[in-house]
């Protein structure tokens, strides 16, 4: 998402995104939190820009970020708002109201939950990683969600997602075989030779006890 500039607007010109709307359900303000704006821009005024897009097609202003600060200007007759432009493409303007949101909200697990089936919903192909980036959450709980999307049939199960540097991986990381130890058997031979092609066959033997040894304590 690219800064293109910074003016101020009425707030009455303005209005919600549909990115916004969409995103915003997950992620509702704490009525406390909402009374303590509504009583510090009463007293300071807005003095954090909202974050704003033109709809080329209509020539409409649209907020990305500030929504609850829009509104409460106009409920206390605040004419005049300072804003931040941006243009991008419509999964950048997501994005940007996930970040927006998530730097002033203090959400609860279930919340950030709700949040990261949005995203998988939206595309099943981003990795846990990235999702996990985007919601402020461990890759392993995007794991765990995903697992259950799928299960109930949500979202479709891919065989490869984009990772944080836009390469297309496998959904699982093929592991390789385990290298087959010597048999038992081997083994028994190779001591034995070792110990009678030895100079002093009792030496031999106290290397080999001594070789055991190392070994116990190597896999403790």
């Amino acid at each position: 998402m690219k800064k293109i500039g910074s003016s101020f607007r009425n707030p009455k010109a303005l209005q919600a995104a549909p990115e916004l709307i969409e995103i915003q359900a997950y992620m509702p303000m704490d009525p406390a939190d909402l009374e303590r704006l509504k009583a510090d821009i009463k007293e300071n005024g807005v003095r954090d820009p909202l974050k704003i897009y033109r709809d080329r097609r209509t020539g409409q202003d649209l907020i990305l970020g500030g929504y609850n600060r829009q509104q409460i200007a106009l409920e206390l007759g605040i004419d005049t708002l300072p804003v931040d432009e941006y243009e991008g493409t419509p999964q950048e303007r997501r994005e940007l109201v996930v970040d927006d949101n998530l730097n002033r909200r203090h959400l609860t697990a279930e919340q950030k939950r709700a949040l990261i089936r949005y995203f998988l919903k939206k595309d099943p192909g981003q990795s846990d990683r990235i999702i996990g980036k985007k919601t402020g959450t461990h890759h392993s709980t995007v794991s765990k969600e995903r697992a259950g999307a799928v299960r109930r049939g949500e979202i479709s199960h891919v065989d490869k997602r984009t990772d944080t540097r836009g390469r297309k991986q496998p959904a699982k990381k093929q592991t390789a075989p385990r290298q087959a130890g010597p048999k038992k058997a081997d083994v028994k031979r190779i001591v034995r030779d070792y110990i009678h092609s030895a100079p002093d066959p009792h030496l031999a033997a106290a290397d080999i006890i001594e070789f055991v040894e190392i070994a116990r304590e190597s896999i403790k």
